[in-house]
Formats: structure tokens, sequence, C-alpha cells
């Protein structure tokens, strides 16, 4: 079954990890498109090193990989985000927490492109 961790919400961040080489997995059976986390993140006294306890949000994969799929898991990632993150948004904001910040670890040029064609970086 799923087990859920309890996460601090007012320093919750959310994770998203977007990686082409998510689709060039050796497991032909599993291509993992991306992974978003919220998460809560702990730094220890040296600031090397750092622990995520998090809950999966949301994940995608697929069986096929082709250019297409990759356009494809880019646009649906951010679109996916967008609408994770406003709802997000709207319960801190009813419990009076404060704003979530938002993460993007990735590899992919045109994806950093999109998002600051957007201006949301």
């Amino acid at each position: 079954g799923l087990k859920y961790i309890l996460l601090d919400l007012a320093t919750a961040k959310i994770f998203i990890f977007i990686n082409s080489l998510f689709a060039n997995n050796t497991n032909l059976l599993l291509q993992i498109k991306f992974v978003i986390l919220l998460a809560n993140k702990k730094v220890n006294n040296n600031n090397r090193i750092f622990k995520i306890n998090s809950n999966i949000i949301y994940f995608s994969s697929t069986k096929l990989n082709i250019l297409a799929s990759e356009v494809y898991s880019i646009i649906t990632s951010a679109n996916i985000v967008v609408t994770i993150l406003s709802t997000i948004r709207i319960i801190t904001r009813k419990l009076g927490i404060p704003l979530t910040l938002t993460i993007i670890y990735t590899n992919l040029y045109s994806l950093y492109k999109y998002l600051v064609k957007l201006g949301i970086t």
C-alpha cells in the first residue's frame, strides 16, 4: 500500500525532476518522463549534504521513447506543475501558510528556454 509522510507545509517545497536520461533508461519496460514531489528539505551542519522527506505527487512514464514523446513530456509536465502549484497555493493561502516554492531540476535546455519564455524563472 501507499504510505504518506507527514510534511511541514510551512516549509514544504515542490521538487520537479525532469531529466533526459530518464528517456534513455536501459530498462525498456519503464521509461520515466518526470517526477513531482512535495517535500521538506533538511540540510546538515556543513551544508554539503541534504535529505529530502517527500511524497510523490505525480509521475509519468511511458513504454515508447521517441522525440515526440519527449516534447509532449515537457509540455505535459509544465501544465501539471502549474495545476498542482495553483491548488497548493489555494490551500496554503486558506491555511495562512507562506507560499510554496517550486524547484525544477532538469538537464533539458529546451525546457529551460520554455520556462524563461513563460517568465517563471
